[in-house]
This record gives C-alpha cells, structure tokens and sequence, in this order.
C-alpha cells in the first residue's frame, strides 16, 4: 500500500465519510464511538487506496467490508490490554505481550513465516505470503483464480492457526 492518497483517493474517502456511521450503527456501536469512527476512518483510507474499480465490485461494498474489519481489529485491542499487535507483521493479526524487545518481535515474525507451510493449507498459506506482501485482496483473488470472500475465509483461517501456533 502507498503512503498517501491520490487526489481522486482523497475525494472518494471525503464522498464517502457517512459508510463509517452505517457500519458502526450496523454494529451496534455506541461506546467509545469516537475511537471506532477513527479505526473506520483508517479503513476507508485503505479501502480508496486499494479498491480496483476494474475488478467489477462496487466500492461501498468493498468499503463496508475493510471498514468492519479495522473497526474489529481495534476491538481486538481493546479487549485484550495486555497484547499489542506486532508492527512488522500487522496483517497477520498477532499479538505480542508488551515488553518484546524489537529483536525479539523480528525472531517471532521471522519464525511464522519460516514455518507457515507447516501448520497453514497450501492456498492459507499462499494467501497469507501475498498479504505480507501487500496484495490486495482482489488482487490475490485474481491471481489465484478464486473470488474475493473465499481469500478472506483463506486469511481468517490461516489467522487463528498462526494464533494457534503461536500459542496465544
């Protein structure tokens, strides 16, 4: 992902500000909004950044999908004080106890990595080395010849097993 928005990026995260409220209502969200609403605000940056209007999906669906995603992901965090997310490898979703050295983060990182064909399906694992490396998901969709909830399914799966072989 790029660091800044284009202007044409710019101007469809600002049209399309009011899909953070309807995901957070969907959600039921009352409590600590403000802090939701910006967790949504993040995933409608990467939703501009990243949705291909070529793909054929509409934009607001793909929007809703990252946006609920993020704002669950801060979810994760706040429920669970203790743990941070690893910066190095953020879309793994695994979390580490405050207090890891940096070195200490990289040995954890460099070990799921070296070991994903051991506890993940080869099309888990597949899909989690395209995230690492910043594919989209409808990129990775198109690149493996399979539609985009099913390289969701792929990420969520192989997510809980990496918990799991982390033991977390």
């Amino acid at each position: 992902m790029q660091g800044r928005l284009t202007q044409e990026q710019q101007e469809i995260v600002e049209r399309h500000l009011n899909l953070i409220h309807f995901v957070l209502k969907k959600m039921n969200i009352t409590k600590n909004y403000e802090d939701f609403y910006g967790a949504g605000c993040i995933g409608l940056c990467v939703a501009a950044n990243t949705w291909d209007k070529e793909k054929g999906s509409a934009f607001t669906t793909y929007a809703c999908n990252i946006i609920k995603q993020r704002i669950i992901n801060h979810m994760k965090c706040i429920k669970n004080p203790f743990f941070l997310p690893i910066e190095q490898c953020e879309n793994l979703c695994i979390y580490q106890e405050k207090g890891f050295s940096n070195l200490e983060d990289k040995q954890l990182v460099q070990l799921i990595l070296s070991n994903l064909d051991n506890f993940l399906d080869k099309d888990e694992a597949q899909v989690m080395r395209l995230i690492i490396a910043d594919v989209s998901p409808s990129d990775i969709a198109g690149q493996i010849g399979i539609d985009v909830f099913t390289v969701y399914n792929l990420r969520k799966t192989a997510i809980k097993k990496t918990k799991a072989f982390v033991q977390i």
